[in-house]
């Protein structure tokens, strides 16, 4: 598999020529791309509030996290569960809806246990093409091939994976100045046989986007949420670079009306 340095450099490429794109026009072009999506969980349904409460290390780290100006990543993992969504799924739901009443551009993804090898693979790629379209302006300039031809090459094949890693690489240069990435349940992507190197490469994807901006005076805040119920080893094999890792202890998260002694309300 192509590293992602080599997936950068393609989009970068020899041919640095520019091109115009209409977001309604890739929004049609990319719309084939529902075929290998699951039916997405709404935030709503796993958490109908933005009200949660959870240990106060945890409420510390989001805030750290939401309200510092660098890209980083956090992930946070509680005890493991059988259940999905689990208990972390209700603490990545509530901060989704909180990011929705603020109208702060984010992606989001929950993760059940997977169905196949490819189908699961897939449907975590294109999903977040998907909702990053959505957040593209209604005209813009891109050095990526976001042809229709482009998006015809993806299909559920694994010699689509590098095309579309190359695509969601794209995407992401075009994200708004802040942009909030939340993913739960990516560790149940451990059990696939064939696909933790891709899984992997996504992961690698995401890092490099956060490094980049961290380099310079940032010109785009890119920030990822991981939650997991136990332990990732995809997560692990990420470099410690801008990641923070912290644990829940607490069985349950979900409590309403008023904080009970070691909790506090999570916010963004």
């Amino acid at each position: 598999m192509a590293q992602i340095s080599d997936i950068i450099s393609c989009n970068q490429g020899l041919d640095l020529s520019t091109g115009t794109y209409l977001k309604n026009h890739i929004e049609t072009d990319s719309l084939t791309l529902e075929e290998f999506i699951h039916p997405r969980l709404d935030a709503f349904e796993v958490f109908p509030s933005s009200q949660i409460f959870a240990e106060h290390q945890i409420v510390h780290a989001i805030k750290e996290w939401s309200t510092s100006i660098a890209s980083q990543i956090l992930w946070i993992r509680s005890p493991s569960d059988r259940h999905y969504p689990s208990n972390s799924s209700q603490l990545a739901a509530a901060l989704i809806n909180s990011a929705d009443e603020v109208a702060v551009p984010a992606v989001h993804l929950f993760l059940d246990w997977p169905l196949n090898e490819r189908c699961s693979i897939f449907n975590a790629l294109y999903s977040l093409i998907r909702q990053m379209i959505s957040l593209l302006p209604q005209q813009f300039t891109s050095t990526t091939d976001l042809s229709s031809k482009q998006f015809a090459r993806l299909t559920d094949q694994i010699e689509s994976w590098e095309t579309g890693l190359a695509v969601l690489n794209g995407l992401l240069e075009l994200a708004p100045p802040l942009l909030l990435i939340f993913i739960d349940g990516i560790d149940h992507l451990d059990y696939l046989s064939i696909g933790t190197r891709y899984v992997e490469g996504l992961l690698r994807l995401f890092q490099r986007h956060v490094w980049a901006n961290g380099e310079q005076e940032p010109r785009k805040t890119a920030k990822i949420l991981f939650t997991t119920a136990g332990n990732c080893a995809a997560l692990n094999g990420l470099e410690k670079r801008d990641l923070t890792v912290v644990n829940i202890t607490e069985t349950r998260l979900r409590q309403r009306g008023k904080a009970k002694p070691g909790l506090s309300g999570v916010a963004l």
